[in-house]
């Protein structure tokens, strides 16, 4: 029983690493990966609240 539950916890890490490596290459891909020019900044400066 513990060989099979075994199994089944190496299986289901291999296909979340997986997963999370094939998301993680397409959110490099579809950000250009991470260069700030993909993402606009605003032209104003940042003031915090209440001052």
């Amino acid at each position: 029983m513990l060989k099979l539950i075994n199994q089944a916890s190496t299986i289901i890490n291999t296909a979340g690493t997986a997963i999370l490596g094939i998301a993680g290459a397409g959110m490099d891909l579809g950000y250009k990966g991470g260069e700030l020019s993909a993402i606009p900044l605003p032209n104003i400066a940042y003031t915090a609240p209440g001052t």
